[in-house]
This record gives C-alpha cells, structure tokens and sequence, in this order.
C-alpha cells in the first residue's frame, strides 16, 4: 500500500473529502459519481460488505456533480 501513498494521491483525496463536505454527503459517493461520469467509463465495481457500504454506494446513483466540482477533481488528478 506505501507505494499508493504519494503526495498527488493524497491531494486527490483532500478534494473528493472537500467536495463531499461542500455537497453534505459522503467521499465514497463523490468518488463513485465521480468516476462514473467520466468519458470511457461503462461501469463502476464496488465490493460492499454489509448494508451500510451498500447503502453508502448506492447514494452515489443519484448524485450529480456540479461541473466546477467534477472539473476541479479532474485538475486535481491530471
């Protein structure tokens, strides 16, 4: 895992965590409405292992990124 732990990933992280404060929902849910709505994506796999990570990844089907949230992610991962 150390090596997935850089400083780009970790800004990464600060703006899926800012967003989700900003939107009053979770980092799971901006992270997956995120990735789903990006060019080439046909589908997202989640691994939940009880209800509440179920509960917590299908609130992400209805969320829709503002486009400055969605293009500030894409800047922030670039």
């Amino acid at each position: 895992v150390r090596s997935y732990l850089t400083e780009p990933a970790a800004r990464v992280v600060e703006a899926v965590a800012t967003a989700a404060d900003g939107l009053g929902t979770s980092p799971l849910a901006v992270a997956l409405a995120w990735v789903r709505d990006r060019t080439g994506v046909a589908s997202t796999v989640v691994g939940a292992r009880d209800l509440a990570q179920l509960t917590g990844v299908l609130v992400a089907e209805e969320l829709e990124l503002p486009a400055a949230i969605a293009a500030a992610l894409d800047d922030v991962s670039a």
